[in-house]
């Protein structure tokens, strides 16, 4: 299998061991990035003396999102596990916001670490062929900075990427 992300220019499967996958274990997703922002609410005001609402729709705003990857990592034997492991929690715990790439895509997602969540070792960390699998959550600073626009630009519904 094709590796699918980086951080920060880096591959996950081959620097860190780490693929990533669905709930179902079946190929590795980025399903999660592909989910729209919910909508802030927007500026409102009720007069008595008018039915419904005024509600400003000129310029909305969207909520951040949170990003899970659900990650396995394979390590050969001890050392090369905590090697992995402690060279990933480096990167991900680095200041500011990391670049994820995810290739099927061809996106770049800017986030930062919120948290891991699921850790669970699946083999003897003692024996050849460690795995563990785990969740990390990232978040978004700015969902636009995440987020193509699209504009229809002819009569034809030929669209322009902006």
């Amino acid at each position: 299998m094709a590796e699918q992300y980086t951080i920060n220019g880096k591959w996950l499967k081959s620097l860190f061991g780490i693929t990533v996958y669905k709930d179902s274990g079946v190929r590795e997703s980025s399903d999660s990035f592909m989910a729209w922002p919910d909508r802030k609410e927007s500026l409102t005001v009720e007069r008595q003396d008018e039915d419904g609402l005024q509600v400003d729709l000129a310029s909305p705003k969207f909520a951040s999102r949170e990003f899970v990857l659900k990650c396995a990592l394979n390590a050969n034997n001890r050392a090369d596990y905590f090697n992995k492991y402690n060279g990933f929690r480096t990167e991900v715990f680095a200041a500011d916001t990391h670049e994820l790439y995810v290739a099927d895509q061809d996106q770049l997602y800017y986030v930062y670490y919120k948290k891991q969540a699921n850790f669970k070792t699946l083999s003897n960390i003692n024996n050849d062929g460690v795995w563990a699998t785990f969740d990390v959550i990232f978040g978004e600073r700015n969902p636009s900075e995440n987020m193509q626009s699209v504009y229809l630009v002819d009569d034809q519904d030929r669209f322009l990427i902006a």
